[in-house]
């Protein structure tokens, strides 16, 4: 399994495990992208920006998705990590979209956890 953060410049000749997201041209045109993948192909994905003009000191964190077949395994985690990382060097908070439902049993703790652990502000 490799998380990695993927360059605009491979983003149109990925290829992606059926049942992930609805692909679309918004996803491979995001400013950033960080991806799980398994066997050459994306299985998990965070979308965010660096920087936005509404909330120029918080990393945006739009989409978190795994898929089914690989929850559970540690990948959201990893990605969310990844995330952190980049606030830290950014010297930046994470500011992280709405939640569905799943998202709020599961994504949100982790984001929580690590905020606390490496003292990054958080805003839901």
């Amino acid at each position: 399994m490799l998380i990695r953060k993927m360059p605009m410049e491979e983003r149109y000749r990925f290829k992606v495990k059926r049942g992930i997201w609805n692909w679309g041209d918004d996803l491979r045109t995001s400013r950033e992208l960080i991806v799980a993948e398994s066997d050459g192909l994306v299985v998990g994905l965070i979308t965010y920006v660096e920087s936005s003009g509404r909330d120029p000191d918080y990393i945006g964190v739009g989409i978190v998705s795994v898929h089914r077949k690989f929850q559970g395994k540690g990948l959201a985690r990893g990605m969310i990590n990844l995330i952190f990382d980049q606030a830290w060097l950014l010297d930046k908070g994470v500011r992280v979209s709405p939640y569905t439902e799943q998202g709020k049993l599961k994504i949100k703790p982790i984001f929580e956890e690590f905020s606390s652990k490496y003292n990054i502000r958080l805003r839901h």
